[in-house]
């Protein structure tokens, strides 16, 4: 009778193997844990530069109208470009108006991240107090922009291609 009556249950070593390779995991994934928090501001920052580029480029051939990209300090602006409007009044006169900017989209970078503009000679220029401006126009093209987001664990390169208008990113070594 004692053969039929099995105990169910877990012996000591099965528990403690259970516990070593709970203890392994959660050891693994705390070490990513930290490398992901690292990088997360970077990576942040990274994707509103192509995001951002991406979508003045979709802005300004969807409206046939120029966009600006605006890079402070620490914030990227998405805007509007002035424009110049001819038109004629009720007295047949040609009248000359202005259609202000006006700001369409912002995000703010962590502190964490530098941005860091060159020019074409790879030369690192400062950003002006009212922003560094590259337009997109409607037929794809923008304005040529070199540029690098460091950030506390990496560094990326970032340019913009002015015949296609689009974000081309390298991770720095």
């Amino acid at each position: 009778m004692r053969s039929r009556l099995k105990q169910r249950g877990f012996t000591l070593i099965e528990l403690m193997v259970v516990i070593a390779i709970l203890a392994m995991l959660v050891g693994v994934s705390i070490f990513s844990w930290r490398a992901w928090q690292k990088s997360a501001p970077i990576i942040e920052a990274l994707d509103h530069v192509e995001q951002y580029c991406a979508l003045a480029r979709s802005k300004a051939i969807t409206r046939q109208r120029p966009m600006d990209l605006v890079l402070l300090e620490s914030e990227i602006v998405l805007m509007t470009a002035a424009q110049a409007v001819e038109g004629v009044n009720e007295y047949d006169e040609v009248t000359n108006e202005v259609n202000p900017a006006r700001e369409v989209q912002r995000a703010e970078f962590s502190p964490d991240v530098t941005v860091v503009i060159f020019t074409s000679e790879d030369e690192q220029i400062e950003i002006p107090d009212n922003g560094l401006f590259v337009r997109f126009y409607p037929n794809g093209t923008c304005e040529p922009l070199l540029m690098k987001i460091e950030g506390p664990s990496a560094s990326y390169a970032v340019g913009l291609d002015p015949v296609t208008g689009r974000t081309k990113t390298l991770k720095d070594n």
